[in-house]
């Protein structure tokens, strides 16, 4: 390898871990800002359909779920005042 491939090769190696850190920067300020819920032992039958009511509402399961989360909490906000 002649030093100009090497000079390209440090270039591109380079240009590749800025990326990595750029993207791992994003995932760990991402990560920093938006919490996560699991939702563990939900029935396949529950799950099923479930997913079937999103499909049809043309949304995903988390924006139905954030959806469901927000109704709740402001209805229960609605009973404070």
């Amino acid at each position: 390898m002649c030093a100009t491939e090497r000079i390209n090769s440090i270039k591109v190696f380079s240009y590749y871990v800025k990326l990595y850190i750029v993207d791992s920067i994003d995932i760990m300020l991402y990560n920093t800002i938006m919490k996560s819920i699991m939702i563990r032992n939900v029935p396949e039958d529950l799950h099923r359909e479930f997913k079937i009511l999103c499909v049809k509402k043309e949304v995903s399961i988390n924006e139905q779920l954030l959806n469901l989360m927000r109704k709740e909490v402001e209805k229960e906000q609605k009973k404070k005042v």
